[in-house]
């Protein structure tokens, strides 16, 4: 997953940091941690019938992440088109965010844990199985029923290292209006083939992680970020930014009556479903970008809340390690029901919480910095900012009378 930092990342280009980005994917990865807790009372009410509701619907964070993903990844790669070193730096950067917290995940999880507890693992599916873990392929055996080690929800950081795997070699020659005709184009055949995999008879645990059908949430984004680099088109958006959070929210009721409330299995959540999440969570992101707008204005002042920026930036480690600590925490569940009866599911989904949030900040910085700090050594040669205009250059155009800044 990209960080957190929206664009602090060195570029070449006039990208910059975006606090309301930290924001949103604080909310992804609280949706999606909420989503895993699994230990809900039969008959909820009240305050635990409402987080019923959100762990029910907590699976679209992680269609909220995939449209951030598509939106950074794109800025950062049109920003570096004319670098020398585009693809090694790149790739470069990636491995070092992703693999050592990654790597470390799956030699405690799938090697060090069986060799000291023998007893609570499967020793045959280690052997068997793991293997789809280690080379990001594990979305597309995981429907299959192989072993999961408790890293079941690895199935999206393997969605994500394909699209990174690929993305760079579209993005090189393009600019961004072909690159979101393109983009446009990868979005519909991503519904097309989600449509015929269900009606043939495809479980909706494949439509779900097969990454040929999640592809329209990341191309979603990345058509944000080419839009934007769109000087007459980025100068459109901040006219119509008014509307983007109202049209956004209508768009966005109007799935949840056809979708039976985003139903994750469900055939019309997982067709036109994700593509409605995915347009919606576009729009918001667009919204948070530009920032033009009373509304605008508020869902970025929302989204920056200190706190809620922390959670945005350590939710790459919590989502590499809630999902065991949840598993972990099990034994737990009846002392909870003990103490706090049939509303134990909120506080006992609060400790998951903040116990994922003190791993991810431990590993964050006990490993995942240090390999950070590396990237120092990766950055793109160019200086002459990016191979096409962006939003930025626009902003420079208006602020100076008609004519671009140098």
């Amino acid at each position: 997953m990209v960080e957190a930092s929206g664009f602090k990342e060195h570029s070449t280009g006039p990208s910059r940091h975006i606090p309301a980005l930290d924001g949103l994917r604080g909310i992804a990865i609280l949706l999606v941690v909420v989503h895993n807790t699994p230990y809900f009372p039969a008959d909820p009410s009240g305050l635990s019938w409402l987080t019923v509701v959100v762990r029910n619907a907590g699976w679209i964070g992680v269609q909220l992440f995939f449209v951030l993903s598509g939106f950074l990844i794109t800025r950062q790669l049109l920003d570096s088109q004319r670098s020398g070193n585009y693809y090694r730096v790149f790739f470069a950067r990636r491995m070092l965010r992703i693999f050592p917290l990654y790597y470390a995940a799956l030699l405690i999880g799938v090697v060090l844990f069986p060799l000291v507890f023998p007893a609570a693992t499967d020793g045959g599916a280690s052997r068997r199985d793991q293997i789809w873990l280690w080379v990001f392929l594990f979305n597309w055996a995981h429907p299959f029923g192989v072993a999961d080690f408790g890293f079941g929800h690895f199935w999206s950081l393997a969605v994500e290292e394909q699209f990174y795997l690929i993305w760079p070699f579209v993005v090189r020659k393009r600019d961004p209006r072909a690159l979101a005709k393109l983009c446009s184009w990868v979005a519909l055949a991503a519904l097309v083939i989600r449509v015929v995999m269900r009606a043939s008879g495809a479980s909706p645990q494949m439509v779900y992680e097969f990454t040929v059908g999640r592809m329209d949430a990341l191309v979603i984004g990345a058509i944000v970020a080419a839009l934007l680099g769109i000087p007459s088109v980025s100068a459109r958006a901040r006219v119509l930014a008014p509307w983007l959070i109202p049209i956004g929210c209508l768009l966005v009721l109007i799935g949840a009556l056809l979708t039976q409330g985003y139903t994750r299995d469900s055939a019309a959540t997982q067709t036109f479903g994700l593509s409605i999440l995915a347009v919606f969570f576009a729009s918001i992101l667009l919204a948070s970008v530009i920032g033009h707008g009373s509304w605008n204005r508020r869902l970025q002042a929302a989204l920056s809340v200190p706190l809620l920026r922390s959670v945005g930036k350590y939710s790459y480690g919590m989502y590499v390690i809630h999902y065991p600590i949840i598993l972990g925490m099990e034994k737990l569940v009846p002392r909870f029901q003990a103490v706090f009866g049939q509303r134990y599911i909120f506080p006992l989904m609060s400790v998951s919480i903040l116990l994922s949030y003190a791993a991810a900040f431990l590993s964050y910085h006990a490993l995942e910095k240090h390999f950070l700090r590396l990237k120092r050594w990766f950055v793109p040669t160019s200086v002459s900012g990016p191979a096409f205009e962006t939003v930025q250059d626009d902003a420079r155009v208006r602020r100076s009378g008609g004519a671009s800044a140098p």
